[in-house]
C-alpha cells in the first residue's frame, strides 16, 4: 500500500466511523484527556489507492504496417468497452480514457464501428516493438490483452486499436458453359489461362491477371475504393478454347451468370469501397461453336467404293452416334430422299457413326457396305464392311464440322457350295469320322442346266462359287449319267435328314436340286454329295460268266441288226 493516499476527514459526521487524519500532514487534531475524558477511540485515518487511468488511441492504419505513423488520423466516435462494463466513445482525435479506476484487471474492446469505417478491420497487433505506437486489438475479437491497474502501475495509456480498410477485390470465374444456358452448372468446367484486363472508370488499363487452372482471377492488390471494369482477351484465347464463343449475359443469380458483353468481352462497372469491398460476381461463359457430322448413303452399283455420277442416294437408313466408348449420342436419324443424314450441335469429342445394316430399307434390305477409303474422302466409303461403323472422328477447336462420313452400298454377292465326303457307313449323312473327297470337279449350271462356272473340292472336300448374280443354280459333280458313277463310286441316297448334313445329289444325274439366290437368300452352303464306298471285286468265274453274257448278248444285238437289215433291203425290192 506504499502508494496510498489519506482518504478525506471528517465525511459523514460520525467520528467514530470517518477519517481524521489531514491529508496533507496525515496527523489528527488535538484531542484531550482527563476527567471525565480518559478514552480517545475514534482517531482514525482511512487509506485510499490513487486513481487509477486507462486509454490512448484508435487511428487509422493508411499503410496497414500497424504502427502510428505521421499523417496517420484518429478516428472519432469509436465505441470503447471496458471488461467493467463502462463505456466512451473516442473524441474527435481518436483518444479515449477511462479515469478514477479502482486497482484491478481490465480489458479494453473497441467497435463496432461508426458508418465511415463500419467495414474497416483491425491491423496486425504488437508491431515494430514500441507498445505506445503500436495496436493492442485483438483482429478477431477487437479486444485488447487484459492489464492489471494498481501498487506500481496507475495508468495504462498504450491501448491502441488501428484500423484499415479492407482490401478491396474483383474477380472471379471464367468456365465452359456447356448447355449454354448462361448460368454455371454442375459438372461444368473452368477454363485456365484466359486473359482478363483491370480497367478504371475512364477505361485506362490497371494490370492483368490470368485464370488459374480451377478458372480463377482476382485483382486484390492494393485496389483502392473505386469504379472498375474486367475486359476479356476473347480473340486471343487459349488453344483449348481458341473458338469459342461468349454466352448470354445476365441468365440469373448473378453469383452464377455470365457478365461479359459478347461483342466488347467486357463487364459492366462496378464500384468498390465502404460497404461493398469485394465484387467476386464478374464471370464469363465461354461455349463451343456447333459442331456438325453427317454426310450420304449411296448405292455404289458400280462397286468401285467412290460416289460416281448418275449413283443414287439410299433413303431411309437408320443412322447412329456413338461416343469413343460405343455409347450412344443424342436420338437416331434416318437418311432424307436424298441419302443426306447430320448430326448438329454435337459437343466437342470423338465419334463414330454407326448404320443399322440389319435395317436396310425396300430394295436394298440384306446389301453391303462397299468397299472403304478408296480415293477422295470427300467421295469414298468409310464404313468398316464388317461392323457398320466409320472409324472415330474428332470434333472441336480446330475442325468443327465433318461432312465426309459416306457409306456405299452394294447389293450382296450371292454364294453356293459346301461339301463332298466318303459315306462309309452309306447312311447319307455326314459323320464325325467321314472324310472329305479332294480335287473332285464339280460344275455350276443355272435352273435350265446351262453351264455357269466350274470348280473342284479342296483338300478337305468343300467347294465353293461366290459372287453369283440373282437367280436359280445347282451343282453337278462328276458324275457318268448312265452308271451315276463319280470317281468310280456311286453317290449315296439323298435328302435323308438335316440338310445341312445329308447329300444333295441325285444319283441318277450327279446334279443336286435347284436353289435360288437373291434378296431372300443370298448363300446356300448346303448343296452336299456324299460318295458310296466302292463295291468289292467279284470272284474270276463269275467275272467269265459275266463276260461271256456279254459277248453273248453282244452277238444276239449283232444277229437281231443283220436280220433287220435283210428285211429293209427286200422290201426296197
Amino acid at each position: 500500500m506504499q502508494d496510498y493516499k489519506v482518504t478525506q476527514l471528517n465525511i459523514g459526521g460520525d467520528d467514530a466511523k470517518d477519517s481524521d487524519a489531514d491529508p496533507a500532514t496525515g496527523c489528527v487534531a488535538e484531542t484531550t484527556l482527563g476527567v471525565g475524558h480518559r478514552v480517545d477511540l475514534t482517531l482514525d485515518m482511512g487509506l485510499v489507492s490513487p486513481p487509477n487511468k486507462l486509454g490512448d488511441y484508435v487511428w487509422q492504419d493508411d499503410n496497414k504496417n500497424g504502427v502510428q505513423d505521421d499523417g496517420e488520423p484518429g478516428v472519432p466516435n469509436v465505441p470503447v468497452k471496458l471488461s467493467t462494463g463502462q463505456t466512451t466513445t473516442t473524441g474527435p482525435d481518436g483518444k479515449y480514457s477511462f479515469d478514477d479506476l479502482p486497482d484491478g484487471k481490465y480489458t479494453v474492446c473497441f467497435g463496432p464501428m461508426p458508418d465511415a469505417v463500419k467495414d474497416f478491420v483491425f491491423t496486425t497487433p504488437n508491431a515494430g516493438g514500441d507498445d505506445a505506437r503500436d495496436s493492442d486489438a485483438d483482429p478477431d475479437k477487437g479486444c485488447t490483452p487484459e492489464v492489471e491497474l494498481g501498487v506500481g502501475k496507475r495508468e495504462n495509456l498504450t491501448l491502441d486499436a488501428g484500423i484499415h480498410p479492407p482490401a478491396n477485390g474483383v474477380g472471379d470465374y471464367v468456365w465452359i458453359d456447356a448447355d449454354k444456358n448462361g448460368l454455371q452448372d454442375e459438372g461444368e468446367k473452368p477454363v485456365e489461362g484466359v486473359t482478363a484486363v483491370l480497367k478504371d472508370a475512364q477505361g485506362k488499363e490497371l494490370g492483368t491477371k490470368k485464370t488459374s487452372p480451377d478458372g480463377k482471377y482476382y485483382f486484390t492488390d492494393g485496389l483502392p475504393d473505386g469504379t472498375y471494369q474486367v475486359c476479356f482477351d476473347i480473340k486471343n484465347m487459349p488453344a483449348a478454347v481458341a473458338d469459342y464463343v461468349v454466352t448470354k449475359p445476365n441468365a440469373g443469380d448473378d453469383a452464377k451468370d455470365s457478365d461479359v458483353d459478347p461483342a466488347t468481352g467486357c463487364t459492366l462497372t462496378t464500384t468498390v469501397g465502404v460497404g461493398k469491398r469485394r465484387d467476386y460476381t464478374l464471370d464469363l461463359g465461354l461455349y463451343a461453336p456447333p459442331n456438325k457430322i453427317g454426310d450420304l448413303v449411296w448405292s455404289d452399283t458400280n462397286r468401285n467404293g467412290v460416289q460416281d455420277p448418275g449413283e443414287p442416294g439410299v433413303p431411309g437408313v437408320p443412322v447412329k452416334l456413338v461416343d469413343k466408348d460405343g455409347k450412344p449420342v443424342g436420338e437416331p436419324v434416318k437418311t432424307d430422299k436424298n441419302g443426306k443424314y447430320e448430326f448438329p450441335n454435337i459437343p466437342d469429342g470423338t465419334y463414330k457413326v454407326c448404320f443399322e445394316m440389319t435395317a436396310l430399307p425396300g430394295d436394298f434390305a440384306g446389301y453391303l457396305a462397299t468397299k472403304p477409303n478408296a480415293g477422295d474422302d470427300a467421295k469414298d466409303s468409310d464404313v468398316d464392311p464388317a461392323g457398320g461403323c466409320t472409324p472415330p472422328v474428332t470434333v472441336g477447336v480446330g475442325k468443327r464440322e465433318n461432312l465426309t462420313l459416306d457409306l456405299g452400298l452394294v447389293s450382296p454377292t450371292n454364294r453356293v457350295g459346301d461339301f463332298v465326303w466318303y459315306d462309309n457307313n452309306s447312311n447319307g449323312v455326314q459323320d464325325a469320322d467321314e472324310p472329305g473327297v479332294p480335287d473332285l470337279p464339280v460344275f455350276l449350271q443355272d435352273g435350265a442346266g446351262k453351264p455357269v462356272a466350274q470348280s473342284k473340292t479342296d483338300k478337305d472336300g468343300k467347294y465353293l462359287f461366290t459372287d453369283l448374280a440373282d437367280g436359280e443354280y445347282r451343282a453337278c459333280f462328276n458324275a457318268d449319267p448312265l452308271t451315276g458313277l463319280v470317281a468310280g463310286r456311286q453317290l449315296t441316297k439323298p435328302h435323308v435328314g438335316d440338310d445341312a448334313k445329308d447329300s444333295d445329289a441325285d444319283p441318277a444325274t450327279g446334279c443336286t436340286h435347284v436353289t435360288k439366290l437373291g434378296k431372300d437368300k443370298r448363300v446356300d452352303l448346303t448343296l452336299d454329295a456324299g460318295l458310296l464306298p466302292k463295291p468289292a471285286a467279284p470272284p474270276l468265274a463269275s467275272t467269265g460268266a459275266a463276260v461271256w453274257a456279254w459277248l453273248s448278248s453282244g452277238l444276239a444285238l449283232l444277229l437281231a441288226g443283220a436280220f433287220i437289215t435283210l428285211m429293209a433291203r427286200r422290201r426296197r425290192s
